[in-house]
């Protein structure tokens, strides 16, 4: 026997961009309150923005731009505690 694929067509290809849409929305937004504090924020961030690029072009955009400015900040933070000059 064959599998029988569903084709995502009309309403329920509407539906299913709403629901993605929705849940990566939440997620990116806890994923910003929880930045200030010690926690899985930055990952939060990166996750809704993985859901969203699935059916929003821009959201793919947009975590290209953040992976690459959060490799430099992580960077920045690694050197910046290996200074023997730094006071911390």
């Amino acid at each position: 026997m064959g599998t029988l694929r569903v084709m995502s067509t009309g309403p329920s290809k509407r539906l299913r961009r709403l629901a993605v849409g929705t849940s990566g929305s939440l997620i990116v937004a806890i994923g910003l309150v929880l930045m200030p504090l010690p926690g899985p924020g930055t990952v939060l961030v990166l996750g809704g923005l993985t859901l969203l690029q699935r059916e929003f072009p821009w959201a793919g955009r947009l975590l290209q731009r953040v992976r690459v400015r959060s490799g430099v900040l992580g960077r920045w933070i690694k050197n910046r505690g290996s200074d023997p000059g730094h006071n911390a």
